[in-house]
């Protein structure tokens, strides 16, 4: 389902001119990698690696790898509760049992576990739910039992940073700050330090207490600080507490519980609840579910990370929210025919249309100012060979266009004369898609389904042509094994490999013969997006179809059954 859902993303940019409110989330669960998929806590450290702490253990996550850093071996020991980042060197991790790990960061080798603090001797109580630094360089423990107050030497060397501890308690009856379930936070712009336990809200400066409030009906789950006000989740509700009086700020159904509160860098709140992650723009309140995108309700645990993407933990999986919505382009309503969607090596999408090629940055439609170079041809594709070149097909042959990002220079390498004496009936239409193969060789596809394929300055027509249909080709794609899939528009779907060609129909599981689109997935499916069949997706054992068609009946269906670019 990952990749499907960035594929019905492409499906919505072109076939749709407005949209439901339909979020992107990419998945990762123990497929990808994780130990397990309940999320309970996740935390970027300054090297910009994840730290995923799941019920069974704790993963770092480098942006291409789960490593497995340890791993569950009692019920309950390794179960993490929170993070602190000591330092370039230094992660500090609190548990539900085990008191706080403390772990040496080597980003390119193993990660360190170096001791455990627990006992009496370093908490109050093992059981950590939280660790504030605050202006001081004083740490603050909050437990299930109280509170403990660290200081410690402010020394770079890792194994020094704990050579000497000061350590004081503050118990269920301690006058200072009496009680249990201790939650805390930190406003570092006013200096102050915000403790709630069952004996109600205290404020500190750090030496002393005050006594805010009683406590609420109901036991609290976070508090969170943004300015001036203290916010505070409490079973269904989320209360803000300012200038000494408190309000209900949203109130959910009975059946919600609130349990994580974060505010991204645009000013956006996201509260993680048990019916799915609920979405505060300043201005008013959303539920995201499995009824906007999201395959999983019960949300755990919430973290912004540097590129301003939105990390969800849920019960079931972690997810990575990248972007608001699927908007509609601007201008895009006026663009001609789209013949295919390609990708650059800068990562810039890119749109050839029959009115020429369009490029899309910050969200906007630009008109190529390579189309300049080819006038009155009908541009039909476009292939990116490397970060400056690229290879364009038209009605009058296949052009290498060197620095294509401006008008640069364009040389016709292959023009009308080279390519139609391969077959006398080689169309008007002299190329229509065009692809590379793992070993640089480019191959064509014309229009009426031949294909060529360009091998260190010479061509050929493809051996196996008598056995490929006289069609309207749509579609080439080499895929990471190095097989060639061909799409036709009403004779379905070829893949060459090995100078063998295999034909799929309706009578192997593909539910539409009219082939619009083929795209190779992460994990190595092949998806076709077809005229009438929606999506079919080709399991990488290369034996199975499975079909994704839009159903009015339900809303996390693809949004249009004829899926033109992938």
């Amino acid at each position: 389902m990952l990749r499907l859902s960035a594929i019905i993303s492409l499906v919505f940019l072109i076939t749709c001119s407005s949209f439901t409110q339909i979020y992107f989330f990419k998945k990762y669960d123990t497929s990808s990698g994780l130990i397990q998929n309940t999320i309970r806590v996740i935390h970027q450290d300054r090297h910009g690696r994840l730290w995923i702490a799941t019920a069974e253990g704790l993963n770092i996550y480098d942006g291409e790898d789960f490593i497995n850093c340890l791993y569950k071996t009692e019920p309950d020991n390794n179960i993490i509760t929170c993070f602190f980042e000591l330092n370039d060197s230094i992660m500090l991790a609190g548990t539900s049992k085990k008191g706080i790990f403390v772990f040496l960061k080597t980003p390119y080798d193993e990660d360190i576990l170096l001791k455990t603090f627990s006992g009496k001797e370093y908490l109050i109580s093992d059981n950590v739910s939280s660790i504030i630094k605050d202006w001081r360089s004083s740490y603050w423990i909050c437990t299930d039992s109280g509170l403990t107050k660290w200081s410690l030497p402010e020394q770079k060397s890792s194994e020094e940073s704990f050579t000497e501890i000061n350590v004081r308690h503050f118990g269920i009856d301690s006058k200072e700050l009496p009680g249990k379930y201790i939650q805390g936070t930190i406003n570092l712009k006013n200096k102050e330090l915000w403790f709630y336990s069952d004996k109600g809200l205290f404020s500190s400066d750090g030496n002393n207490f005050i006594h805010e409030m009683k406590p609420l009906p109901n036991r609290i789950n976070k508090i969170f600080i943004d300015g001036d006000s203290l916010f505070i989740t409490s079973s269904n509700q989320i209360l803000v507490y300012t200038n000494g009086r408190i309000k209900i700020f949203y109130e959910l159904p009975e059946n919600y519980i609130v349990s994580e509160i974060i505010k991204d860098s645009r000013g956006i709140f996201w509260f993680a609840t048990t019916k799915g992650l609920l979405k505060y723009d300043g201005r008013e309140f959303s539920i995201i579910d499995r009824n906007s995108g999201l395959e999983e309700n019960f949300i755990i645990s919430l973290m912004e990370d540097r590129e301003r993407n939105i990390w969800i933990g849920s019960i079931n999986g972690l997810y990575k929210y990248s972007r608001d919505t699927f908007n509609f382009l601007k201008g895009s309503e006026k663009l001609p025919h789209i013949l295919s969607f390609k990708v650059d090596r800068a990562g810039i999408p890119w749109l050839s249309t029959t009115g020429g090629f369009y490029f899309i940055i910050n969200n906007e439609l630009n008109f190529a100012g390579l189309n300049s170079s080819f006038s009155n041809q009908v541009k039909t594709d476009i292939l990116f060979t490397n970060e400056n070149e690229a290879l364009v097909s038209t009605n009058k042959g296949i052009y290498r266009i060197e620095n294509y990002k401006t008008t640069g220079s364009i040389i016709n390498i292959y023009g009308e004369k080279e390519l139609s004496h391969l077959s006398p009936d080689f169309p008007y239409t002299v190329t229509y898609k065009i692809c590379t193969d793992r070993d640089k060789n480019i191959w064509v596809q014309n229009k009426e389904g031949k294909v060529f394929l360009i091998s260190k300055n010479k061509i050929k027509l493809l051996q196996t042509q008598t056995d490929l249909p006289k069609d309207l080709a749509t579609n080439i794609y080499n895929d990471r094994n190095n097989h060639m899939w061909l799409g036709y528009f009403n004779q379905g779907l070829y893949r060459i490999s090995n100078d063998s060609l295999i034909k799929f129909t309706e009578e192997d599981g593909l539910n539409d013969s009219h082939i619009r689109s083929i795209f190779q997935d992460s994990k190595g499916n092949i998806w076709i997006g077809t005229y009438a069949g929606g999506l079919n997706r080709f399991d990488k054992t290369g034996k199975i179809f499975s079909h994704y068609r839009h159903d009015a009946n339900d809303p996390q269906s693809i949004s249009y059954n004829e899926v033109r670019v992938i």
